[in-house]
């Protein structure tokens, strides 16, 4: 049964008619035989998963995954490999698609992009792109977020920016959306004894010079996206340090 993270994701996302063919849709899923529901759904699912593999196969495809592949097929959802787009342009077309499919917008004036190409690492583009796409957007009133299911893709969609800030809050197992923003976590006190040897670790710096290192300010220790700095925020917070988040 999909949960209750999940189907806030998909209302939210979709319209109603295609919201309730997608909860049929995880219906079937549930209640037919895993081969069956695969070989029905081929043309949905093959975009996503590779089909062909999974029958015959006892392991249960997860229903995020399942969700994905809905979004994808009736594009609420676009995917591009993290080492960057097939083509150029290829992202930009795809958000503006969904702007137009999906909320009335049928040609969206971007300001121009700056990116310098020659300096710009491989896998740093896209992270790079989606974040001035996105900061254009929401002077618009939209969001862009990623439907991250733990694969080497970026699934990305458009959403209301309001909507897609409550989302942000109805994170659960099943569910895991993030911004495009990039987050910096600061060590700003609290140094345990569990603490110090985790700089210590970290930085490589002898112990006789932990003193002289935090004595300086602030120690940036992790920058990454929402999910990547609230992993390590609790990690710091269960070794008894004190932290803070700024956006970058």
């Amino acid at each position: 049964m999909i949960t209750e993270a999940l189907q806030a994701f998909a209302k939210t996302l979709m319209d109603p008619e295609r919201y309730e063919a997608l909860l049929v849709f995880m219906k079937d899923r549930d209640e037919l035989p895993q081969d069956q529901f695969l070989s029905n759904n081929k043309r949905i699912l093959e975009p996503v998963i590779d089909v062909d593999s999974y029958i015959g196969d006892p392991e249960i495809i997860d229903e995020q995954v399942i969700l994905l592949a809905f979004a994808v097929h009736h594009k609420y959802v676009y995917s591009v490999d993290w080492s960057g787009e097939e083509h150029p342009g290829q992202v930009k077309r795809a958000v503006g698609n969904m702007l137009k499919l999906h909320f009335n917008v049928e040609t969206y004036q971007w300001k121009k992009l700056n990116i310098d190409l020659q300096h710009t690492k491989r896998g740093d583009y896209l992270p790079l792109l989606f974040s001035l796409l996105n900061d254009d957007l929401e002077n618009h009133g939209f969001s862009i977020g990623f439907f991250d299911t733990g694969d080497d893709e970026y699934h990305y969609f458009v959403m209301e920016k309001i909507k897609f800030q409550r989302l942000l809050e109805l994170q659960d197992s099943a569910l895991n959306v993030i911004d495009t923003k990039t987050y910096q976590l600061y060590l700003i006190g609290g140094y345990t004894a569990k603490i110090i040897l985790y700089l210590k670790n970290k930085f490589a710096i002898p112990l006789n010079e932990i003193k002289t290192f935090i004595a300086n300010g602030d120690v940036l220790v992790e920058t990454g996206n929402r999910n990547f700095i609230a992993y390590h925020q609790k990690l710091i917070g269960e070794l008894g340090g004190e932290s803070r988040i700024q956006t970058l």
